[in-house]
């Protein structure tokens, strides 16, 4: 399993379009408790609401890689490859 927001750093993406990314991305692609899962840990934000986090199956975050477009995405699906 592969922890969302760590994953979301890793690609080196904008670190205030998590949310939208999840939403436009995580969502439209995979099904939820298939290939991701709510993770139990909440997250303050600015204000006093809550952010849900996410675990990606590991094969999915692989297919996620290869939608992210960037060079840090070919290195972290390497990555994960390499650690199945």
């Amino acid at each position: 399993m592969v922890h969302s927001f760590e994953f979301y750093k890793a690609l080196c993406l904008r670190s205030n379009n998590y949310t939208r990314w999840i939403r436009e991305t995580v969502f439209e692609i995979g099904k939820e408790n298939v290939e991701f899962f709510p993770a139990s840990e909440n997250v303050a934000g600015r204000t006093i609401r809550f952010r849900l986090r996410y675990y990606f199956d590991l094969e999915f975050a692989i297919g996620l890689c290869l939608v992210a477009k960037r060079k840090e995405a070919l290195q972290l699906r390497q990555f994960l490859i390499d650690s199945k």
